[in-house]
């Protein structure tokens, strides 16, 4: 029996906390015998409470698997906070679906669903969502901008780090007790997050680290 027959097998009272056998908590504001169920509900219900239950106890797995649901429901779902909470969740989740529905649905008529997916993009991590959250730094509403510029810092900020301590002025490293550039250990000599990486591009040249030292 997998993770989620095991969630959504067993039916809570309102509020409790189940555990699973792999020790995942997962608190169900409203129970629900599957995810089948649960998705059901999200896309037919008329009752915004229960569709946003549902989305809450989907959400909450932390699966790939129930990422179409969320999506469908951010795109379409009629409540705000049903979009919101599918938006947050998404966020978490991440991978490239999750990313697709979030960048489409940027341009949500709501301010405070448009706010959640700023911040949904801006725990996705990827280059597509950096631009989506800088992008939001032009929106129409105040507070929307004002997440977005939070992000865009938070974002620099991160990027920042990245660079490597050792590069000097002239675009080469210069590790301290280095005697060779093959030795530099800085992000796995490159192989990292910061591609400017003197050693990254070097060990990465069409020809060749030797080639590669002859053109600079």
């Amino acid at each position: 029996m997998g993770f989620l027959d095991r969630l959504f097998g067993k039916k809570p009272n309102k509020g409790q906390v189940t555990v699973s056998s792999d020790k995942h908590v997962v608190v169900v504001t409203t129970s629900f015998p599957s995810q089948a169920a649960a998705e059901e509900v999200l896309a037919t219900s008329t009752d915004s409470e229960a569709r946003l239950d549902a989305a809450t106890a989907l959400g909450k797995t932390n699966s790939r698997q129930v990422v179409s649901a969320l999506a469908k429901a951010l795109l379409s779902d009629q409540d705000k906070y049903v979009r919101s909470a599918c938006a947050g969740y998404l966020g978490s989740i991440k991978g490239a679906e999750a990313e697709k529905s979030l960048l489409q649905a940027i341009g949500d008529p709501d301010s405070y669903v448009r706010k959640n997916i700023v911040e949904a993009l801006f725990r996705l991590g990827t280059e597509k969502a950096r631009k989506a959250v800088d992008g939001a730094r032009q929106d129409a509403d105040s507070e929307v901008r004002a997440e977005a510029e939070k992000y865009t810092s938070k974002t620099t900020k991160k990027i920042q780090k990245r660079i490597c301590p050792f590069l000097s002025e002239s675009g080469m490293c210069e590790p301290p007790g280095v005697s060779d550039l093959h030795e530099c250990s800085w992000e796995t000599q490159g192989r990292g997050h910061y591609n400017g990486c003197f050693v990254y591009k070097m060990h990465t040249h069409p020809g060749g680290p030797a080639d590669f030292l002859r053109r600079i």
